[in-house]
């Protein structure tokens, strides 16, 4: 059986601090399908952030090293 790894999705207020911007720029960004987002998951009308995928795009956008662990989670 293959390794299981949990992604968390997260609300915008966490991106927004990941980012050091406010909810309403990332809003902004985000009806303007701004590249300067990473990509969003919509759930309902709910929007969240895959942290590791937050975490790729910065680190391939900006070369910033990732600050959540990339190894799968045991169990």
């Amino acid at each position: 059986m293959s390794s299981k790894t949990l992604n968390r999705l997260l609300p915008t207020s966490w991106l927004a601090q990941r980012l050091n911007i406010s909810v309403t720029t990332i809003e902004r960004l985000r009806a303007q399908n701004s590249p300067d987002l990473p990509p969003h998951v919509t759930i309902g009308k709910s929007i969240r952030y895959d942290d590791r995928v937050v975490e790729a795009w910065l680190h391939n956008r900006f070369g910033i090293p990732p600050v959540v662990p990339t190894e799968p989670l045991p169990g």
